[in-house]
């Protein structure tokens, strides 16, 4: 069976994603990186994700491409993060308060699997999906000057777990 890296380089190959740098070991020789950018309407995010094959993991995470809040954001940024984290249904938003980055972090764990490819591209899926919507509503707060309220709408949350219906509406999809 192929490697968990070479896994993740076809799934992302078959979402049109063929530009993506590769890093090894960042001080830990079990993880290698696959890092790229995705464009959408006029903004871009930055995309690492790490694969560590001993441990069974594939952990993304994402950044808008300019990475941090103005400090004059940052009170209506970090109410958003945290509504948005008591809704997220995989991963978590961070907000660095210190220099306002932020970033949208999942990682899952495959355990004994060896063919991940099916669940790797769900798992993208939801990552890249909330990840972008995510990013839609940080341009929100930062150029429009929105509330934490209205960003969460436009993240796609408005209450009861909206984030728990996307995830099996990705899920029922790709086990049709």
């Amino acid at each position: 069976m192929a490697s968990y890296k070479t896994q993740c380089e076809e799934v992302l190959r078959s979402k049109g994603i063929a530009n993506f740098a590769r890093r090894v070991g960042r001080g830990n020789s079990d993880w290698e990186t696959l890092v790229f950018d995705v464009g959408v309407d006029g903004w871009s995010a930055h995309f690492s994700v790490n694969i560590n094959q001993k441990g069974n993991m594939v952990h993304i995470l994402s950044q808008p491409e300019w990475k941090t809040m103005p400090s004059s954001k940052l009170a209506q940024t970090l109410l958003f993060v945290t509504l948005l984290n008591w809704e997220v249904a995989v991963g978590s938003v961070d907000l660095d308060m210190n220099d306002g980055e932020v970033r949208y972090k999942t990682t899952a764990e495959f355990g004994e699997a060896k063919d991940i490819k099916p669940i790797l591209a769900t798992f993208l899926d939801y990552h890249f999906s909330c990840g972008l919507r995510y990013l839609k509503a940080f341009i929100a707060i930062r150029d429009e000057n929105v509330s934490a309220e209205r960003a969460m709408e436009i993240a796609g949350h408005r209450g009861g777990g909206s984030s728990d219906g996307l995830l099996a509406e990705i899920v029922r999809t790709t086990l049709q």
